[in-house]
């Protein structure tokens, strides 16, 4: 519906480039039960994703290379990179992407990320890892509360206007 060529990309704003990962790359939700691509996720799920829910996913190959080769260009173009995803890839718990550790080690090797932010858990969960923020802002479900946040890129912070639920940092 939106035209999308591929469900991952990037976009440049200023010196600053804001990468979109979709974390249902391999997943349950993604392929219809009975194919053999719902069969492949299994296999996956099996190998790199148990005991983590069967509701997570991960990022295939073909995107990880990607956004290896995007964080290699921003540092290139000293530009400062912002990762969205619905999933959490850090701290490690049940929200996490079943390649979480894996992505997470692609992140350490570049200072140009910034921060990764995501949904999916409803609570929130902030932490800092080496020179990468990850937020995971506050869900609007099971809740009678709102929850949103503005969001200023200045050259050396990141700040978050927290609104309802949603913490200021």
């Amino acid at each position: 519906l939106l035209g999308l060529k591929k469900t991952w990309y990037s976009e440049i704003v200023n010196d600053w480039r804001f990468i979109y990962l979709d974390g249902n790359d391999i997943s349950f939700s993604a392929s219809c039960e009975g194919s053999a691509e719902y069969a492949e996720v299994e296999k996956y799920y099996q190998a790199h994703g148990a005991p983590s829910p069967r509701w997570n996913g991960a990022l295939a190959d073909e995107q990880l290379h990607w956004l290896e080769n995007e964080l290699q260009i921003s540092t290139r173009s000293q530009q400062k990179v912002i990762i969205f995803c619905h999933f959490a890839v850090y701290p490690f718990s049940e929200f996490c992407l079943w390649n979480a550790p894996y992505i997470v080690s692609i992140i350490d090797k570049y200072t140009c990320v910034k921060a990764w932010f995501n949904g999916h858990e409803h609570d929130g969960n902030y932490h800092q890892r080496n020179h990468c923020h990850y937020l995971s802002f506050e869900g609007m479900v099971d809740t009678d509360h709102s929850s949103f946040a503005f969001v200023s890129l200045k050259d050396e912070s990141i700040e978050i206007r927290g609104i309802g639920r949603e913490l200021s940092r």
